[in-house]
């Protein structure tokens, strides 16, 4: 590593300054959007958000300690302590290795792939509410409207309801055959498909004032799905 004016800088040291980044991290990640996004222009209408895990290599988790909803540490006392767990813990992993400690990884990004903002939650964390927290974070930015696209692990109605709040907007992934109401009165809707590529099929379909699918038919994908099925 090298840093201009300093003749020599050791691990300890940015470890030591990378605790210090974390404590003032809201800030300084809103200060590092702002100047980006002068500088590219950016265009946040739409955010990209999704979450991975990554796991560590240790023989044991992270100590528990009592935790808000958010995944931060508070005192056994504190209203908002929700649960007691390790920061780097054992959870369903993404990598298949459940075995190993982990942690959640979060990310929103532009339509053009450019990262807006990076969070990160104890390794058992679910997937579904996170996209609340992120929404409620990203709030105090003050962007413009934006649309909220992600894939089917958020796609709860609570969630759904959630995203509409203040004038929000969703698009959300959704298998139909996964036996939800909403997508089983979407499938029994009568209409036609529109052909959008070789490949692909969409139709619209209003299940209410606030809910509309646009159901998409992928022959390709089908007949390798009657495949797996069969096979």
């Amino acid at each position: 590593m090298y840093l201009p004016g300093l003749p020599h800088v050791t691990d300890d040291a940015c470890y030591r300054a990378m605790d210090q980044l974390i404590e003032v991290e809201p800030a300084l990640t809103r200060g590092v959007y702002g100047q980006i996004a002068d500088l590219l222009n950016l265009e946040v209408d739409l955010l990209f958000f999704d979450t991975t895990s990554t796991y560590f290599e240790l023989d044991e988790a992270d100590e528990p300690l009592w935790r808000d909803q958010q995944g931060r540490v508070v005192a056994d006392d504190d209203p908002a302590a929700a649960r007691q767990t390790g920061f780097r813990t054992h959870g369903k992993s993404k990598d298949s290795r459940d075995d190993l400690p982990q942690v959640v990884v979060g990310m929103a990004v532009t339509r053009t792939g450019i990262p807006v903002r990076v969070w990160c939650w104890p390794g058992n964390t679910g997937d579904s509410a996170l996209i609340r927290q992120v929404k409620t974070d990203m709030r105090e930015w003050s962007l413009a409207r934006v649309v909220w696209v992600a894939d089917r692990g958020f796609a709860s109605a609570e969630n759904r309801r959630f995203l509409q709040q203040g004038g929000g907007h969703y698009i959300l992934g959704e298998k139909l055959r996964a036996g939800t109401s909403e997508a089983d009165a979407a499938l029994a809707r009568q209409g036609r498909y529109a052909s959008v590529a070789e490949n692909l099929q969409v139709k619209e379909v209003n299940i209410d004032a606030d809910d509309r699918f646009v159901i998409c038919y992928n022959s390709e994908a089908a007949d390798r799905d009657a495949a797996v099925r069969n096979g």
